[in-house]
């Protein structure tokens, strides 16, 4: 695949180390910004909540900013006493925190993180081992039980049998479990021997056809050198990720008519993006994007990517969730783990990919 920064592709694939929290604030929970964009589409265990118009009030800035790729965070300053009306939260209810009152212990590591990619890694009670499972040293024995996810809120079970290779082009590993629970290729399901609700908080589901929002993509894509962009949002999401009570949004967008299996055409784009309040300023980081800013119809094969949100879920049992980004392009595909980091850009947990 051929790309090339903000000429005729435009790319920021950025992955995040799990960490944990500190006080953002974002649309609902009683605090809101007006266009904050995310993409992910997770539930947690009390079921994804659809808003079709949703709208609140923030204390936190009235003004918006974007981020420059690769991975890169503007923030705006503003008034922390500013009142802001989101546009996109008419009819919400969410209560001022969304803090559940879960208990949770300390899970017994290490955690496997298992995609229908093979192998993304592992928490080893401390911190994230990413790892490209090019062998088959995975610390994972026959008879652990896993819990299958997607974008929730119902999750399954499966017992691991062994290790065998997951992704033949690469050679790399995953762990076999009964029943059987991934097809091929298929990132966008997860397995992880997880003891602990994955769920902790509500994950609500924002109209994608809201101006405001569709406006934050645009602007975005416009610093990133795209003229009159055409943009159509794929995924809004809104949840609090480190349980401050506070709401952090997520944001996919694409242009339309974007086929990753054809030749690129100009104004085709893809474009992940991260929003949340920090004290009196909003930071909006790009995750990942891929921008044409001209016709490719010269080039043998397709040379476009796409990127989306899959689960949000407590992966590691610490009580913050985590964010998960796929990523398709011609015969390939590949799955981020990204941890929260409150007031900065998140960190790449695990990742992983597969493709000839």
């Amino acid at each position: 695949m051929h790309r090339t920064p903000r000429t005729l592709a435009l790319i920021a694939m950025v992955t995040v180390v799990l960490a944990a929290c500190s006080s953002e604030r974002e649309l609902g929970t009683g605090n809101s910004v007006p266009g904050a964009a995310t993409s992910t589409g997770v539930a947690p265990s009390t079921g994804i909540t659809s808003v079709a118009d949703p709208s609140t009030t923030d204390t936190g800035p009235a003004a918006d900013s974007t981020s420059a790729v690769p991975v890169t965070t503007t923030v705006d300053s503003v008034a922390a006493t500013s009142a802001v009306t989101d546009a996109t939260a008419a009819t919400d209810t969410a209560p001022t925190s969304t803090t559940a009152s879960v208990t949770y212990g300390t899970p017994a590591a290490p955690i496997v993180v298992v995609t229908g990619l093979g192998v993304l890694g592992w928490w080893d009670g401390s911190s994230w081992i990413d790892t490209d499972a090019l062998t088959a040293d995975i610390p994972v024995t026959p008879g652990v039980d896993f819990t299958t996810f997607s974008t929730g809120p119902d999750v399954g079970h499966a017992t691991s049998t062994g290790i065998d290779i997951g992704c033949e082009p690469l050679g790399s590993y995953t762990v076999l479990l009964d029943p059987p629970t991934f097809y091929d290729p298929d990132p966008q399901t997860f397995a992880v021997n997880a003891t602990w609700n994955l769920y902790p908080r509500p994950v609500t589901q924002l109209d994608t056809s809201n101006a405001d929002y569709v406006d934050i993509v645009r602007q975005q894509l416009i610093t990133d050198g795209l003229p009159s962009p055409d943009v159509r949002i794929d995924q809004l999401i809104r949840t609090d990720l480190d349980g401050d009570g506070t709401d952090e949004v997520l944001i996919a967008a694409s242009h339309p008519d974007l086929d990753t299996g054809l030749p690129a055409r100009a104004g085709w784009f893809s474009i992940v993006m991260l929003r949340q309040v920090d004290g009196a300023t909003v930071r909006t980081t790009e995750l990942a994007s891929d921008i044409h800013l001209t016709d490719d119809l010269d080039g043998q094969l397709p040379n476009t990517a796409q990127y989306g949100l899959d689960a949000v879920a407590d992966f590691n049992g610490d009580g913050h969730s985590e964010f998960t980004m796929w990523g398709t392009f011609w015969e390939g595909a590949s799955e981020t783990v990204y941890t929260f980091v409150p007031g900065a850009e998140p960190a790449v947990a695990v990742e992983g990919g597969c493709g000839s």
